[in-house]
């Protein structure tokens, strides 16, 4: 009997190449004229999607209400619903990768917030989406994209919410996500 031997080198390398199970699927689409920036959304998906997902879930400590979303490559401000986005097809590929993680975000957390809570959707998601972009690319990956968020103007304060959830610690801010979502969850 012959029995073959895999350096471990080799087999590092053979298990680091399986693909991640992405938690939820993305179909893109988009408007007319933004084929180039379709293509970027979905190179990103398709390279570091499960990764994402993964990392979303996991920082938050929930789970995807849904398993499959539609985005649509659009001219027009970002955005999400339950099962759909509307992705800017401007914005630099750096804060297209952080857009897509923002949006899924704001999916992830769903219909949990209840309708008579005194918080903005946008504190809850930032309270794991800055780990989760740190994470996911690195420290000044992150501090860059919560500048380009707190430019933005609207009828959201980001500057104001960004400030307010970055002066926590990163425990604190894991601490207070698990405390909200442990008064949100339906009693049995």
């Amino acid at each position: 009997m012959t029995h073959a031997c895999v350096a471990p080198a080799v087999l590092a390398t053979m298990v680091l190449a399986l693909p991640v199970q992405q938690p939820v699927e993305l179909s893109f689409s988009a408007d007319a004229g933004f084929d180039a920036a379709l293509a970027e959304y979905s190179e990103i998906w398709d390279a570091e999607g499960g990764r994402i997902g993964d990392t979303l879930e996991r920082i938050s400590g929930m789970q995807f209400p849904v398993s499959a979303v539609r985005v649509q490559v659009i001219d027009g401000p970002s955005w999400a619903g339950r099962s759909s986005m509307g992705m800017r097809a401007t914005y630099p590929v750096a804060t297209k990768r952080a857009t897509l993680a923002h949006e899924l975000g704001h999916i992830l957390i769903g219909d949990r917030i209840p309708d008579d809570a005194e918080l903005d959707h946008h504190y809850v998601l930032f309270l794991f989406l800055y780990d989760t972009w740190v994470e996911l690319w690195g420290a000044e990956f992150a501090v860059e994209q919560v500048a380009v968020e707190s430019q933005r103007r609207g009828g959201v304060d980001y500057e104001g919410i960004w400030k307010l959830v970055l002066e926590k610690t990163e425990q604190q801010r894991a601490n207070e996500l698990e405390t909200l979502i442990a008064e949100w969850a339906p009693e049995n």
